[in-house]
């Protein structure tokens, strides 16, 4: 068994605007799903497991295409759960798949063992199928036993996180996908309650290759067009057409992992030089500063009701301070000069 860890400095997609739930845009799409929130306490670790309970149930990836070397649900299947928090979705595909195919490196590496995402902020504008996705979209891949990310063109950094389990029967890949990498530019975290029980677009494909070129591809959203009505309209387009997405709905998430304007706790300078200084934190755990592409900059324990921060080693910028209780996660801005 192959374990392996990664975290993959990759593009911000281009610019993102979510914008409601028009399902129709998406051909109405014959998978849809309620993603659950990550339970308070309930860390999603990126090790291939899905070992918390915060997972939605299974979801079989359905659609087949180009999947004539394909003999049987033992030979090649697939199944994915999906679940998300304040900073990340988090996707977990199960793939039964027992020849395993790697990508080396060299030639199409769509072509190998492969599983690939894609996501449309924007539901109100769907991509046609005659040309590359319009802006508001973006599409990534893990390949088999290959320690890369490939995905779309480079604008911002943003950090990936996967991690995938290969052996004799299949193998499992788990990723945490940051909102900051598809929110447009200048877009902070909590920008992101604005999406909550709106629709998303959404799919995944998975790739079966046994030595011989690829044997066989699956969707989670299986292409509902009748052949010849929609030109081009098929999941082996999903690259630039998002009609043939599914819609996924982010459940309300509980107070203990929405992020809420800070009302309680003092914050002070801001903008700050050298020093922050916190009030009140009384049942505060710890605090975290946080870049605006969600790497953690600074973090410490809480055990006092004021404390002050040194920044004197920080960067200038903007930032997001993340004060943590127990059970409620407080956000807000601060600027370093």
């Amino acid at each position: 068994m192959k374990k392996q860890l990664l975290n993959v400095c990759v593009a911000f997609a281009a610019t993102m605007l979510f914008a409601g739930s028009v399902l129709a845009q998406h051909e109405a799409p014959n998978q849809t799903m309620d993603v659950p929130a990550v339970k308070a306490g309930d860390a999603i670790v990126i090790d291939g497991t899905d070992d918390e309970d915060s997972w939605s149930a299974d979801q079989a990836v359905l659609g087949k295409f180009n999947a004539s070397g394909v003999t049987s649900d033992a030979d090649f299947s697939a199944k994915m759960q999906l679940c998300w928090d304040a900073n990340n979705l988090y996707m977990f595909v199960t793939i039964t798949d027992d020849i395993e195919t790697a990508y080396a490196g060299t030639g199409d590496n769509y072509t190998f063992d492969a599983v690939e995402f894609f996501q449309d902020l924007d539901t109100l504008s769907p991509t046609p199928a005659t040309g590359a996705y319009s802006g508001d979209e973006t599409q990534g891949r893990f390949n088999r036993s290959w320690d890369a990310y490939t995905g779309n063109a480079a604008r911002n950094a943003a950090v990936y996180e996967f991690a995938y389990i290969s052996g004799g029967t299949g193998w499992t890949v788990e990723g945490k996908l940051p909102w900051v990498a598809f929110m447009p530019e200048g877009s902070v975290p909590e920008d992101f309650n604005a999406w909550v029980d709106k629709a998303l677009g959404w799919d995944i494909q998975v790739a079966d290759n046994d030595g011989a070129g690829r044997d066989g591809q699956f969707a989670w959203d299986p292409d509902n067009v009748v052949p010849g009505t929609e030109a081009g309209t098929t999941e082996d387009n999903g690259w630039k057409d998002t009609r043939v997405f599914g819609i996924i709905h982010l459940l309300a998430a509980p107070d203990a992992v929405k992020p809420v304007e800070n009302s309680v706790f003092g914050v002070y300078p801001n903008p700050a030089t050298s020093e922050v200084n916190f009030t009140n934190l009384n049942g505060v755990t710890s605090i975290e500063l946080v870049n605006l592409i969600g790497q953690i900059v600074k973090t410490v324990d809480v055990s006092a009701a004021d404390l002050s921060l040194n920044v004197s080693d920080v960067a200038s910028g903007n930032y997001i301070v993340k004060i943590i209780t127990n059970n409620s996660i407080t956000t807000q801005q601060l600027i370093i000069k």
